[in-house]
């Protein structure tokens, strides 16, 4: 069936599947209300059918956050626990759908209980074709491929990444002077895709590193006809923008 965006946003019923091509979830999405009805695991198992059972996936705060928890008439209900990559990322506690409160146990801030908003209570996938802001990948030499992206918000993206890796810490981003100038060389392959990532100056932080990794292999594609090499450069100011 057709699926309806509003103001860039998805509204109405959308499906979304597994690579392997089963059904993975069905949300029904009225006004930013958010139901979800039906998630399905990779091996065709039914985990939440007619809004009622238990959602164990990913969540939309931020790619690779995977949250487990109770679901009921389409909303999260009881105690809910996520983890990022190999660490506890939050635990939250609903009550028919309604947030109620969360805990970030790694935080390093004197108060880990928040109340404003829940960070796991978002099922729609995180989409980085519309996070990505055009950016140039500087030419090697004369001869090689030169590479655009044309979606809009590459910036919003980094700073997205450094404010979710900030709430996850409970501090703000403390970059050295040269990891505000990022360098990373990389190749792409006989298809045409970004790989054997190098970054050219120091990049102590392996979260916003990855990040940025993830994105362009995502997202670059040269042209298909032999190996490339390229050289990206991305400034980040101080103010995390």
């Amino acid at each position: 069936m057709p699926r309806t965006l509003q103001n860039n946003r998805p509204e109405g019923d959308w499906d979304f599947f597994h690579e392997n091509g089963l059904p993975e979830r069905s949300l029904k999405i009225n006004n930013g209300d958010t139901l979800l009805t039906r998630l399905i695991d990779s091996d065709g198992k039914i985990l939440i059918a007619d809004g009622k059972g238990t959602f164990h996936g990913q969540v939309a705060y931020e790619e690779g956050v995977i949250a487990k928890g109770k679901i009921a008439n389409g909303k999260p209900d009881g105690i809910w626990n996520s983890n990022y990559l190999n660490e506890i990322f939050c635990t939250e506690k609903f009550s028919h759908g309604k947030f109620v409160k969360g805990f970030l146990p790694n935080a390093e801030l004197t108060n880990k209980t928040y109340r404003n908003r829940s960070q796991l209570n978002n099922f729609i996938y995180c989409d980085y074709f519309s996070l990505l802001e055009k950016y140039k990948v500087e030419k090697c030499n004369d001869s090689a491929i030169q590479v655009y992206l044309d979606h809009s918000k590459f910036r919003q993206y980094l700073k997205n990444q450094i404010m979710f890796t900030n709430h996850r810490l409970g501090k703000r981003l403390d970059l050295t002077v040269t990891e505000y100038k990022i360098s990373i060389q990389l190749e792409t392959n006989k298809d045409g895709k970004p790989v054997d990532f190098r970054p050219v100056t120091p990049f102590s932080n392996n979260t916003y590193y990855s990040g940025i990794t993830r994105a362009i292999a995502s997202l670059v594609t040269a042209t298909p006809l032999s190996k490339s090499y390229f050289h990206i450069k991305i400034r980040l100011r101080e103010n995390s923008s």
